[in-house]
């Protein structure tokens, strides 16, 4: 990525960023510059990008072809990278969380990403949240968590990207609600089906997404941090953070709905699921998000908070998950 501009620490951001509006593709052992994609050939990249870049190999090739990269306005870019021609490649704005100025969601760490099919064919599934990392105190931005669906496989440059309009608000959790009608599940489940992702609205005054999500056996894991009340309230002193609120967040991928009981004032014995057991508060300080690794055949989760490691509850443990399989009688 270009890099972090310090025109972003202006409040509110009234210029476009002059620094960090490119993404740099480098030959490792030489060093040479492979591709620039900037502002100078797409005008649109108006603003910084210090965000790592999630890479994804989309049709099992072994080979890179396609990136996925977020700016400080709120905006995924999408990169072409297959084609053996470089002059090839393209760019392309995909999605948008910002429609009007005010809004004012910025994102400064990649996405995770899925490889997903249904009736219509292939397709990814880009998860993502937003968060000022330079400024976590910060509580007038209204923050998100997205899950959004890159189907644009034909129209390379569609005229208009993805926004919230094309998503389906899930922040209040109609479908573990068991007041919802049945028919209104089905709607909401029909909705999930044919627009183009999800989201949640983080509800806490000043929580953002301050890390990389990852997604492991169909579960969704994002971690945010909710600056304290006396934190907000030292504005003149830009060190001062204090301890706050980690959350961690695991949700079902393709609906947001809770995976697991964590909440245990609603029930004692895990047989109510609803709103409340999508999120667990974990520590304080910023964490990191969650890695998922493997230990004596069985995967395991970490993450770091508060000076501490916390290990999140996982879906499966198993290191092979079968995608498809052949009779051999």
């Amino acid at each position: 990525g270009g890099g972090y501009d310090t025109n972003q620490d202006n409040d509110p951001v009234i210029a476009s960023d002059s620094k960090g509006r490119a993404i740099y593709v480098v030959d490792l052992l030489t060093g040479s510059l492979v591709k620039l994609f900037s502002v100078i050939e797409y005008p649109d990249m108006t603003y910084s990008i210090p965000s790592d870049i999630a890479k994804v190999d989309t049709d099992g090739n072994g080979k890179v072809d396609r990136l996925y990269v977020c700016d400080m306005g709120g905006r995924m870019w999408r990169f072409d990278i297959g084609n053996s021609d470089v002059n090839q490649w393209t760019a392309k704005i995909i999605f948008t969380s910002n429609l009007s100025s005010s809004d004012r969601r910025k994102i400064f760490y990649p996405p995770d990403v899925t490889l997903e099919r249904d009736s219509t064919g292939n397709y990814e599934m880009i998860y993502f949240g937003t968060g000022d990392r330079e400024s976590p105190k910060e509580s007038a931005v209204i923050n998100r968590l997205y899950a959004v669906k890159d189907k644009n496989l034909v129209d390379k440059n569609p005229q208009t990207p993805y926004t919230e309009n094309d998503l389906v608000d899930v922040t209040s959790d109609e479908l573990q609600n068991p007041s919802t009608t049945q028919s209104r599940k089905n709607e909401i489940l029909n909705q999930l089906k044919e627009k183009s992702g999800w989201y949640i609205i983080l509800e806490n005054s000043s929580e953002k997404s301050l890390s990389t999500p990852v997604v492991f056996y169909r579960t969704a894991y994002f971690t945010t941090f909710t600056a304290s009340s006396e934190a907000q309230q030292q504005v003149g002193d830009p060190c001062y953070v204090g301890e706050g609120t980690a959350k961690i967040y695991a949700l079902k991928y393709n609906t947001g709905n809770a995976v697991f009981d964590f909440d245990l004032t609603n029930d004692i014995d895990g047989t109510v699921i609803s709103k409340t057991d999508r999120s667990l508060i974990m520590g304080t300080a910023i964490p990191s998000g969650v890695i998922i690794t493997f230990v004596g055949g069985k995967a395991v989760a970490y993450a770091g908070v508060g000076g501490g490691v916390y290990s999140p509850q996982l879906s499966g443990t198993s290191p092979l998950i079968p995608m498809t399989w052949r009779v051999v009688f």
